[in-house]
């Protein structure tokens, strides 16, 4: 992600965020006033949920994936390790380790 869609998605996140606060307001006071259309509450309280979605899709897009991050870390940390096997020398391979895995479990049945 280029800095510029970085910046765009912020701005567009602030401007949802505002939107979803100012919808809270509103709601509030609807329901607080007497003879107000419950329909439009509702349709209000759709829409405030909608906005809550988007923001979160759009939270989602500006934080990195973590684990995507550390499997790459690891991934190339394993790179380095290989270019350090001395000539002539297999790397060491990995293999499935039974120590490694928990114990099965029988179900009683």
């Amino acid at each position: 992600m280029t800095r510029d869609e970085e910046r765009e998605l912020r701005e567009q996140l602030a401007r949802l965020q505002q939107e979803h606060r100012d919808l809270d307001v509103a709601i509030s006071a609807l329901q607080h006033s007497p003879g107000s259309d419950l329909l439009q509450v509702q349709r209000l309280k759709k829409r405030k949920l909608v906005l809550r979605d988007r923001i979160a899709h759009i939270e989602d897009e500006l934080t990195p994936d973590i684990i995507a991050c550390e499997s790459e870390r690891r991934r190339m940390a394993g790179r380095k390790k290989e270019t350090k096997v001395a000539d002539g020398a297999a790397p060491p391979s990995p293999r499935y380790s039974p120590a490694a895995t928990p114990p099965r479990f029988r179900l009683r049945g």
